[in-house]
């Protein structure tokens, strides 16, 4: 069986648009990803102040 350019054309163009899509997954998940870490952030910085605020009840 011979194969035509086009068809060449069309696999390579298939290849391309899953490359792209699983690029623009990666880049969601990178961006779920900093969501995560931002909060995670925010909930250590709620217990750090916490914990101070205890800590100063306890010997003030």
């Amino acid at each position: 069986m011979e194969v035509t350019n086009n068809q060449t054309g069309q696999v390579q163009q298939a290849v391309a648009m899953k490359a792209l899509k699983q690029a623009m997954d990666m880049q969601q998940q990178t961006a779920d990803l900093m969501m995560q870490m931002a909060v995670a952030q925010e909930n250590v910085q709620r217990g750090a102040n916490e914990l101070y605020g205890a800590f100063v009840d306890v010997y003030a």
